[in-house]
């Protein structure tokens, strides 16, 4: 077993030389170049034997091979020896994926050992960062402004940024990584355009990038739109309402409508969006004149007017022995509403002084204008004549001997509304009434006491009226 041991240890010894042989190229913790910028490295290497030789670093990029490193180099057994390979200058032809190589030759060119990097980026491109979308009003002063890196994250110690913005071109410095540029927006539409960005550097490393420019609209009008500059009661008020901008244009925004009435009240109001409708529904009974439209947004004020037509309508219906008076317009009604009732061979006028507000009714009793019966009503306020049973008589006493008086003698029975809304004249009626129903009975008893009686003196017959007491 002692010599089993032994093998193993000699073995273990004749092996440690061999796992000492080692070539490495080691890069700093940086795996992204731009142009311009110098890649460094270093070479470790130990051997096993002692060389005298030379020490060869190329560089190996996507479709570009160069070898920018030459020394010579001895090397002891067994001991590690570190060369630091000069900065090499990332130059445009290196763009692209690449890695450094070295390789270690004797002096017979015999290679004795090589080996090759982690893979690294060489880059054109820069980093830019900057505000996305600016949204400004025209005729004012935005600010761009933003900050440039390099590919590794590094600030852009010095550079240029070039903008772009409706045909001009400006031109600001990168300083530590940042720029500013203050633009005044003069003269811009509203709507929406873009500022080109374009930083470069002094070895042409470079970035791009749009930003959205957003011009708002600067409201400067109201229009009211009605459709019909009169209306009447009842109608609907039809308009639209827009908002106009600084170049002309309908902009969008909310804003505040009232309609306002003659005397200056709020009769309707609401908020609508900039084009849409603003309908309103007249009242049978608005009072006629002159209605402004109001339209507000913010301190932007437009007034419209427009005419509520003056429309005057008494309207008539017939329910049962009644006739209902409506006035249907704007304005009160003063005047006289007559209708003539025939039927039973006689004919009676029923006339009316009507005072009506808008929306109110005044209602007419027929029984308690005319007697019982069946008639044929009509009126310049009915479309057509109509039938009526009158089936109670409500008329005041003084009616009802009227109409006994009327039956004999023919005469036409006039409604008394007018004789009511004077007393003393319906005194004076009254009497002349009492008076004639006297006179008319008194004849036929006269008749009688003079056949049986011829010759009582006159002042029996006189006596006879003695019968009779006449109101004073």
């Amino acid at each position: 077993m002692k010599w089993l041991k032994a093998a193993v240890l000699l073995l273990f010894l004749i092996s440690i030389p061999g796992a000492l042989a080692e070539l490495r190229v080691k890069l700093p913790e940086k795996n992204i170049y731009n142009i311009g910028e110098k890649i460094t490295a270093s070479v470790s290497i130990i051997e096993k034997n002692s060389y005298r030789g030379f020490l060869k670093v190329m560089i190996s990029c996507t479709g570009y091979d160069l070898q920018y490193y030459t020394t010579p180099l001895e090397l002891e057994a067994n001991f590690r020896t570190e060369v630091q390979v000069p900065g090499l200058q990332a130059f445009e032809s290196m763009a692209g994926r690449c890695r450094l190589r070295a390789i270690f030759e004797n002096t017979a060119g015999g290679k004795v050992d090589a080996s090759d990097s982690l893979e690294f980026d060489v880059s054109k491109s820069l980093k830019l960062e900057t505000e996305g979308k600016i949204s400004s009003q025209p005729n004012s002063a935005i600010a761009v402004e933003g900050a440039v890196w390099k590919a590794d994250g590094a600030e852009l110690q010095s550079g240029t940024m070039k903008i772009g913005l409706n045909g001009n071109e400006y031109e600001v410095p990168v300083q530590y990584g940042r720029f500013k540029q203050e633009i005044m927006l003069e003269n811009l539409h509203a709507g929406e355009r873009y500022i080109d960005l374009y930083a470069e550097d002094n070895y042409g490393n470079s970035a791009s990038k749009t930003v959205l420019l957003e011009v708002l609209p600067v409201p400067t009008r109201v229009e009211n739109r009605i459709e019909q500059n009169s209306v009447n009661p009842g109608e609907i008020v039809r308009m639209n309402v827009y908002l106009y901008d600084h170049d002309g244009n309908v902009m969008a925004g909310q804003l505040d409508v009232a309609i306002i009435g003659p005397d200056g009240s709020n009769v309707a109001s609401k908020s609508i969006e900039s084009g849409g409708p603003f309908n309103y529904q007249l009242d049978n009974s608005i009072v006629p004149g002159t209605y402004t439209v109001r339209s507000v947004y913010g301190s932007i004020a437009e007034e419209s007017p427009f005419e509520v037509m003056t429309v005057q309508d008494l309207s008539a219906e017939i329910q049962g022995s009644t006739v209902i008076l409506k006035d249907n317009g704007n304005v009160a009604v003063e005047e006289s509403a007559s209708f003539t009732l025939e039927g039973e061979g006689k004919q009676y006028s029923v006339a009316k002084k009507i005072s009506l507000s808008p929306g109110e009714a005044y209602e007419i009793d027929f029984s308690r204008e005319v007697p019982m019966g069946i008639y044929t009503v009509s009126s310049p306020l009915l479309n057509e004549p109509a039938v009526i049973e009158v089936g109670e008589d409500n008329r005041p006493s003084y009616r009802k001997i009227g109409g006994g008086i009327g039956a004999v003698t023919g005469a036409v029975i006039s409604a008394g509304s007018y004789v009511v809304s004077r007393p003393l004249l319906a005194s004076s009626i009254i009497i002349v009434i009492v008076l004639g129903i006297i006179s008319y009975y008194g004849k036929g008893i006269i008749k009688e006491k003079i056949q049986h009686k011829k010759e009582e003196k006159e002042e029996d017959v006189q006596g006879l009226f003695k019968d009779f007491e006449f109101e004073k």
